[in-house]
């Protein structure tokens, strides 16, 4: 007698339902073996190196890093790996992905302390923090260095501090230390608006203290008028008259022709890097325009100027596809103060602060 014998209902919808996984699994992996294959699969390290170093010449930074960051992981122990991480570190930084592009430094500084290119990559760290957190829109917005964090700014302070001091003779180290100055400048800034901040909304004590506190750690700094204004009128609504007078006298001495001995303080503030003028946009059928009439620094290099026109330009197409942009530059036409020559950051003109963006008008990439 043939003996036969029956799933229950639960058992049989158990068994069903494993072999339909077991089917799933089977299926996606035959999809994945079937999909888009490697093609660097079979390069060498040389081959990796030449197409990631083609791609990066001819602006495919995201491709070339890819590459790069394969041969980084495939051959890790050869010559070509320290270049390749460097060169990683690079790509992130011009695709605009600054903490990658300091994590990228931190592991070269880490694994390759001895590199005859640690100044460069200390040099690119700082300039990765030093760009962090500004884009075209907080241009656009009208935000001032001062009002965005100054995490960024401190550490790559430090770092091109680090820069300086190992490495004094480096080729990077003169435009480290410049723009060392101007993040000085930029935090006693931050501290005098932050006491600005504080009086402008009647807190009095501590806009008081927040001004000694810039001038104490940023005493020759263009911040020390605004916060030696700041600590003036605030002693004068504390009702502390001798110490106003005092504060006065110092403010009369080094700055006798301050709008603060006669004026009130400022409730808003200019634009520190450049100024936008009739930004405007238009639509002319499908098309979209964007008008900006664009004021720089006086002594601007021509070559920083096209760099920073095609940085906007760039960025609103990225936002804003099929947008047409015409810009309009002109020179600072602010006389009142002596910008320094070529290139260089005004140390009191708030409208001359145009940052160079690379050192000494060269391209980073010259190393």
């Amino acid at each position: 007698m043939n003996r036969i014998s029956f799933l229950s209902g639960a058992s049989c919808s158990r068994w069903l339902l494993r072999l339909l996984l077991a089917s799933s699994v089977l299926a996606l992996g035959a999809c994945a073996s079937t999909g888009d294959t490697d093609i660097t699969a079979s390069w060498s390290a040389a081959k990796l190196y030449r197409e990631a170093s083609d791609e990066m010449a001819n602006g495919a930074y995201d491709t070339a890093t890819k590459y790069f960051e394969k041969l980084e992981s495939r051959y890790p122990y050869g010559v070509l790996a320290q270049q390749a991480l460097m060169e990683v570190a690079y790509g992130y930084y011009k695709q605009g992905e600054r903490a990658q592009a300091v994590a990228a430094c931190d592991r070269f500084l880490k694994i390759y302390p001895n590199n005859p290119y640690v100044d460069y990559v200390l040099y690119l760290k700082g300039l990765s923090n030093f760009y962090a957190n500004q884009t075209i829109f907080t241009q656009l917005a009208d935000q001032a260095a001062y009002e965005r964090d100054q995490r960024g700014a401190k550490e790559s302070y430090e770092t091109f501090r680090e820069l300086v001091t190992r490495f004094p003779d480096s080729k990077y180290s003169n435009d480290a230390r410049e723009r060392m100055r101007y993040i000085v400048n930029s935090l006693g800034q931050y501290d005098a608006h932050v006491a600005l901040f504080y009086f402008n909304r009647g807190a009095y004590v501590a806009a008081a203290d927040r001004a000694q506190n810039t001038l104490r750690e940023y005493p020759d700094t263009p911040a020390t008028q605004l916060a030696l204004g700041v600590l003036m009128n605030s002693y004068d609504r504390l009702g502390l008259t001798q110490l106003r007078d005092d504060t006065q006298r110092v403010l009369r001495l080094n700055y006798p022709n301050s709008p603060y001995l006669s004026g009130p303080l400022p409730t808003s503030h200019p634009s520190w890097w450049f100024e936008f003028h009739k930004l405007r946009t238009r639509k002319a059928g499908a098309e979209r325009h964007v008008d900006l009439h664009l004021v720089v620094a006086k002594y601007t290099p021509v070559v920083d100027v096209h760099e920073l026109c095609d940085t906007i330009e760039q960025e609103i197409n990225d936002k804003l596809q099929g947008t047409h942009v015409l810009i309009h530059a002109e020179p600072c036409s602010d006389r009142d103060v002596e910008c320094p020559g070529k290139g260089g950051l005004a140390s009191s003109c708030q409208r001359c602060q145009l940052q160079r963006s690379e050192a000494g008008g060269q391209k980073l990439d010259n190393r």
